[in-house]
């Protein structure tokens, strides 16, 4: 997905969650990273959890809150920051009601989700433990993510 791409699917009067994945880097790249993409009529905002703390103003610790453009992917190298990337995908989408209920709770978390403090990628949590734990949240939304969303089943032990 591009930029052009993206500005098509949105739709400035409506609400909107995009669930969206880029491959993890060039050696790993059968295991994808979610990220949440939401529109508030308007208002486009890039929810995830990164390995990296703090990157940008709006870090909640390993919690993003647009750190990329929406559009972008991961860097395809491991070791570098500012190299070629991968171009994020939209996996499926919300709209309107189910949109809005999402979107509120997306913006509780920074405060209500559990792990901003601490990213492991193997078994997580990580990125997708947190896709995973909103979309728990709302199993009538449809919202799945696929086999090779590792860390999406991460359960921290009692």
């Amino acid at each position: 997905m591009n930029e052009s791409d993206f500005n098509k699917l949105i739709k400035k009067d409506k609400y909107q969650v995009f669930l969206c994945k880029t491959p993890a880097n060039t050696l790993l790249r059968f295991i994808i990273h979610t990220y949440f993409i939401t529109n508030d009529k308007g208002k486009i905002k890039r929810w995830e959890i990164l390995y990296l703390k703090s990157l940008c103003k709006t870090s909640w610790s390993h919690l993003h809150l647009n750190y990329l453009k929406p559009w972008q992917g991961f860097v395809k190298s491991f070791f570098s920051r500012n190299g070629p990337r991968f171009s994020g995908q939209i996996m499926s989408k919300v709209e309107e009601r189910s949109a809005i209920k999402i979107i509120k709770f997306i913006e509780k978390s920074p405060q209500i989700y559990k792990f901003n403090n601490y990213y492991l990628a193997y078994p997580g949590p990580n990125s997708n433990t947190f896709t995973q734990w909103i979309l728990d949240h709302f199993p009538e939304s449809g919202l799945k993510l696929p086999w090779n969303a590792f860390g999406k089943n991460y359960s921290p032990m009692a």
